[in-house]
């Protein structure tokens, strides 16, 4: 999608430093980690064995959290895909597995004790959220209310 083009008042927008505009606001800063069900993290606490799950949608795979901590993801290893990183939390709470969240995504599920992060270890992530909003000076109230809001919202979870 070419957003420069396109008309639009503010939006919130998931991607890397370079590929926003330079009147991009940064949200987050994100850190990513394994996530899976209380009950699984029992049954079984190597990731080596369990059944993984990831959302190509991000840089934040098994492959570069594993390297992250100097380890090699074997040839053979078997990870499930997902178009959305939804299903690969739901296949996660399910207890089928173990799936690589980040922390805007999974927050609230941990908090909530739907997920937990069984492994101490976070790599960081290249991608964030920002704010991308037109030019001051066009800026109509709701504009400007949402962009506050928004902002107020981000810093109160980080």
């Amino acid at each position: 999608t070419d957003y420069e083009k396109e008309s639009r008042n503010v939006e919130v927008r998931f991607g890397r430093t370079d590929e926003m505009p330079r009147q991009a606001i940064r949200l987050t800063t994100e850190e990513f980690y394994p996530v899976c069900s209380p009950i699984a993290a029992e049954a079984d606490k190597h990731w080596e064995s369990a059944n993984l799950f990831e959302s190509p949608a991000a840089s934040c795979t098994w492959k570069a959290w594993l390297n992250s901590d100097n380890i090699m993801l074997p040839n053979d290893a078997h990870i499930s895909r997902s178009s959305t990183f939804q299903m690969t939390f739901i296949a996660a709470e399910a207890g089928v597995g173990m799936a690589i969240g980040h922390d805007t995504l999974v927050n609230d599920l941990i908090v909530k004790g739907r997920l937990i992060a069984p492994f101490s270890h976070r790599a960081p992530m290249v991608e964030g959220y920002f704010l991308v909003d037109v030019q001051e000076h066009a800026q109509s109230d709701a504009t400007r209310l949402f962009c506050d809001w928004i902002k107020a919202e981000f810093l109160e979870e980080q």
